[in-house]
């Protein structure tokens, strides 16, 4: 199975232990939209509602913000591949969590925008409604662009100068359906020379914590958390 095949790319090449780097090496721009209407459309109403000062606009500016979110979530989620139309909300969101893509303080404000109508029949205030476009503008605003440009290839390395390798993986982001990253071990040690490349979908459990690598990569951030994340998903 490809996740066998990459836990054992992962051991030869000594991935369970030490400090690792991730290093981007290439993105590329991917036209992407899963259905008619985007959440930037949702965003867009939900401001608009808030330029009327009344118990119906404040409903709607929050109803718009919820589908702004929704939207966005399921978007990212079919881009990726995964079949998450029919998920419950929560493990939408904890896929997400699991993938970097935003920060975890937002996904928290998430839940609460998203229960604030589902849960209570009452009057929204003045201030929810402006709390809830807000998050849900920020959150578009920070998942977004990785439909647009997501990191095409990067490198998990034992050494910080791209020309001084000792060993690593090379992920390769495949931008086809489905969608999948190839990866590669290098160095000179045998167990790794001879190491075959494997291919991840979102069915294997490695999937989102590539992802959430590729994205820290890209960002610059520190490697541990992303790397720490990558090992557990191959310990299970």
């Amino acid at each position: 199975m490809p996740q066998d095949e990459f836990q054992a790319l992962f051991e030869a090449v000594g991935l369970s232990h030490g400090e690792w780097d991730l290093v981007p090496s290439s993105g590329m721009g991917s036209s992407f939209s899963a259905f008619e209407l985007q959440p930037s459309d949702y965003v867009r109403q939900a401001e608009a509602d808030l330029l009327h000062e009344t118990d119906g606009a404040n409903l709607n500016a929050v109803s718009n913000a919820k589908r702004a979110i929704s939207c966005q979530i399921d978007e990212i989620l079919t881009y990726f591949g995964y079949g998450a139309l029919r998920w419950d909300n929560g493990r939408k969101v904890r896929t997400i969590a699991s993938m970097g893509i935003t920060a975890p303080r937002i996904l928290g404000k998430l839940n609460a925008t998203r229960n604030l109508l589902e849960h209570s029949y009452r009057r929204v205030t003045r201030n929810e409604a402006e709390d809830a476009v807000d998050v849900a503008t920020l959150f578009v605003a920070a998942a977004s662009p990785v439909l647009r440009m997501f990191p095409g290839e990067f490198f998990i390395s034992s050494a910080t100068d791209q020309e001084h390798y000792e060993r690593g993986l090379a992920v390769d982001f495949e931008y086809d359906q489905p969608r999948s990253f190839t990866i590669q071990a290098f160095g000179e040690h045998p167990t790794i020379s001879d190491a075959p490349a494997t291919t991840l979908t979102h069915q294997d459990p490695s999937f989102p914590a590539l992802i959430a690598a590729a994205l820290a990569a890209d960002r610059d951030l520190p490697a541990a958390a992303a790397i720490d994340a990558l090992r557990q998903s191959v310990s299970g």
